[in-house]
């Protein structure tokens, strides 16, 4: 997750949104993760859409990309994912004048709190066992996932899932961004 594909997403997510609440949006992550501001920022935009947002896990989900993976109101792993949790990564400190590395550190502790506040919220788990697996960089199978909380259910077919949120009717009526150029 870098700061310029994330605001694309946030960005449609938006859009979406503002152009009719009602409609259902997928959003599809196959991500290492990112910085702690990038992940949160994507939380946010989810969990702030009036519109049902669909999360489904592909491939490797992992520190802030799991966080918007747990963000969804719907939260789906396809069969191979794998999640891992680990603590956010921050900016580096270096250069800086004792009173700013004291902000950002005061700063930092609070988005890092926000977070785990979130997962415990989305996953029902106590925010210490969080904690402590990030510290772990706990790896799960999409199995696991769901036993932890990180998803609701584990589906097996893309056009199933497209099928159950009504993506077949509209699928040629959209534009869809590649987020990868």
């Amino acid at each position: 997750m870098n700061a310029e594909h994330t605001n694309k997403v946030m960005s449609s997510i938006i859009y979406f949104n503002q152009e009719d609440p009602t409609l259902d949006q997928l959003l599809f992550i196959n991500s290492r993760g990112g910085k702690l501001a990038i992940g949160l920022g994507l939380y946010q935009a989810i969990r702030g859409s009036k519109a049902e947002v669909t999360t489904i896990g592909l491939g490797i989900v992992a520190g802030m990309a799991c966080l918007a993976l747990v963000a969804g109101n719907t939260r789906i792993a396809l069969p191979g994912l794998f999640v891992k949790m680990r603590e956010p990564s921050h900016s580096p400190m270096f250069h800086k004048q004792a009173i700013d590395l004291m902000n950002e550190l005061d700063l930092m502790m609070t988005m890092y709190n926000t977070i785990l506040a979130a997962f415990s919220e989305k996953t029902g788990q106590p925010i210490e066992i969080i904690k402590e697996d990030m510290k772990k960089n706990t790896l799960m199978t999409a199995t696991e996932a769901y036993a932890y909380g990180i998803v609701d259910q584990i589906g097996c077919d893309v056009r199933d899932i497209m099928r159950s949120h009504h993506f077949d009717e509209e699928i040629e009526k959209r534009e869809f961004n590649n987020f990868d150029e």
